[in-house]
């Protein structure tokens, strides 16, 4: 097998070709059979505001021929492809609005990128204007996507991608979102809204009994002294709601949480419309929620996933947290709790709005928007600037290898350069893949490293 090295040489060099001529593909011959094989590659949160076609670094162009070698390649497209100038940013207090020129989409096209999903909280940063101008900028570079549309009907159908390796298939979600970026229902009495594909999730906090009780009583107390509107429906004697929060009481405090069943049904319902029509289908999901901590999804992800597998689903990614999450096999298929970042570049975002400014204490009038950057969340630990592209290769519909090639973000680089991901070296790999396999370990999965590569364990199948 080749080393990580020669590796690292020739994919340099064949991504330099690629970037400095047409290539002509292979096309195969007139009623040739379809390739047994084709293999898919994943990424993670793609925020990206720099052009990176221009760089000529080796571990970048590895990187990039990857992606292009891959039969089909998808990412999260955490941006609005769109020029702000025709828009106007969403308040969103001071969180901030993601925008980049219409040029970005043109550098996903030219790394290899053929289908994205754009549901996620950042969906509507430039409202109407912003979604479907970035849906009409993915489709001018042909890059295929799903989870957002003109109305309901549409984010939620999938979207197909025609491959190097045949047809390919995405339903596409959120579960994190604010309110108003739900996709709406057309109607024959009125248009729909433009907006995503959700998936709500209800939570419930389990307290102790006495705790309960107690807060039942401080419950009855504030009503009492209020001209609050009694509920329409009791609450059973077991629950309470409370400040908009329901409470139930257990043994063990927990923070418990399920995806409504109607989004599920929407969702599996599309995923089997999917099976019907793509020789691979990928069910993906922007999901921040977490659970004992940021590295653990919350409880509802897991049966969402596992019911999008039963549906008919080959994989399943997930992105969010912006850090890597476990690896689960289930009836054979992966599924990525999360994949983390793959372009993290928010220290040069330009268009800022004014109350993100305000919100952090700047001047409005700054001329450098780098500045409200060092003012936001962003967490200094490692494991947010770093992450695995998983590589599957599929032969007759079964999974019959997953590689995870590490990637790392540049966390220490200048802020002009960091954010873009590069493959990892020797040393770096090793610690990115121990992490993951600790993580996995929860779920049954082992994974092995091998020259900076790692190999997720697949169950043996009976044949």
């Amino acid at each position: 097998m080749m080393d990580r090295r020669s590796f690292l040489e020739r994919a340099g060099q064949a991504a330099a070709a690629l970037s400095a001529a047409h290539l002509v593909p292979v096309v195969p011959e007139v009623g040739a059979a379809a390739p047994a094989r084709i293999t898919l590659a994943a990424v993670g949160d793609c925020i990206l505001t720099r052009q990176v076609s221009k760089i000529k670094d080796d571990r970048f162009l590895g990187l990039v021929e990857l992606l292009r070698r891959s039969d089909c390649t998808w990412g999260n497209c955490e941006m609005t492809f769109f020029d702000a100038r025709k828009g106007y940013p969403t308040p969103k207090g001071r969180d901030q609005n993601l925008v980049c020129e219409p040029w970005g989409a043109d550098e996903l096209a030219w790394m290899g990128f053929d289908m994205v999903g754009c549901a996620n909280n950042h969906t509507k940063d430039y409202g109407n204007e912003g979604l479907l101008g970035n849906l009409e900028n993915l489709r001018r570079v042909g890059i295929a996507s799903a989870g957002t549309g003109p109305d309901l009907q549409e984010a939620s159908r999938p979207g197909y991608g025609d491959t190097l390796g045949g047809r390919v298939a995405q339903v596409n979600c959120a579960s994190t979102f604010p309110e108003w970026s739900l996709a709406a229902y057309a109607t024959p009495h009125s248009n729909g809204r433009p907006g995503l594909n959700p998936l709500r999730v209800d939570w419930t906090y389990q307290i102790q009994p006495p705790h309960f009780e107690a807060l039942k009583k401080i419950d009855e107390m504030i009503g009492q002294k209020t001209a609050r509107r009694p509920p329409e429906k009791p609450s059973p004697p077991n629950e309470l709601v409370f400040q908009g929060r329901k409470f139930v009481p257990g043994q063990t405090p927990d923070v418990l949480s399920a995806a409504r069943p109607e989004d599920m049904k929407r969702i599996t319902d599309a995923v089997a419309v999917a099976r019907r029509n793509a020789r691979i289908v990928i069910v993906t999901i922007h999901a921040h929620e977490s659970y004992t901590d940021r590295g653990v999804p919350a409880l509802f992800l897991q049966p969402f996933a596992r019911a999008s597998i039963d549906a008919g689903a080959d994989a399943f990614f997930g992105t969010g947290p912006h850090l890597l999450r476990g690896v689960e096999i289930y009836q054979g298929k992966p599924i990525f709790y999360s994949l983390g970042n793959f372009f993290f570049q928010y220290a040069t975002l330009k268009q800022i709005p004014a109350e993100v400014f305000a919100a952090n204490d700047l001047d409005v009038n700054t001329l450098d928007p780098s500045l409200s950057y060092d003012k936001f969340f962003f967490p200094q630990e490692s494991v947010y600037w770093e992450s695995v592209v998983p590589h599957i290769t599929f032969e007759n519909g079964q999974v019959v290898e997953i590689q995870l090639h590490p990637v790392v973000l540049g966390q220490k680089e200048p802020r002009y350069e960091r954010g873009t991901p590069i493959l990892a070296t020797r040393e770096e790999s090793q610690v990115i893949l121990e992490r993951l396999a600790k993580l996995s370990e929860p779920y049954g999965t082992s994974v092995d490293s091998r020259n900076g590569i790692g190999y997720v364990n697949l169950p043996r199948t009976s044949k």
